[in-house]
């Protein structure tokens, strides 16, 4: 499924259309026009609209049929993740193609010595 399939998908679960659940985020309806049209939401609305929802950025994506992640246990709290993850998103869509691709090998490097199942 589409990102847009998705988000009109959720909206609907909640009797809503998603021009109104949209303004409540904050997004303008040209931008909900362009996710129509196939466009994606940058890495912070794409949390925004996550936490919404209650449902992983992953799902909002489509990499994943489950709306949402088990829950880790972590020594840091929901809101310093968060606040990590929506500045990660933010920086590493404004690089290169080729330095998220690097940044993507590391990143899966250290989760195989983590023995972190993905």
């Amino acid at each position: 499924m589409t990102f847009w399939e998705i988000y009109e998908s959720l909206c609907a679960s909640i009797g809503k259309k998603p021009n109104p659940v949209g303004k409540e985020l904050g997004i303008s309806s040209g931008a909900i026009t362009q996710w129509k049209n196939g466009s994606i939401p940058s890495g912070e609305k794409l949390i925004q609209i996550a936490d919404y929802f209650n449902v992983s950025v992953d799902y909002l994506l489509g990499r994943t049929d489950e709306p949402t992640e088990e829950e880790a246990d972590m020594s840091v709290s929901n809101s310093d993740t968060d606040k990590t993850t929506a500045e990660f998103i933010q920086i590493f869509t404004k690089l290169p193609i080729m330095d998220r691709i690097e940044i993507m090998s590391l990143a899966r490097d250290k989760v195989k010595q983590s023995n972190i199942a993905v």
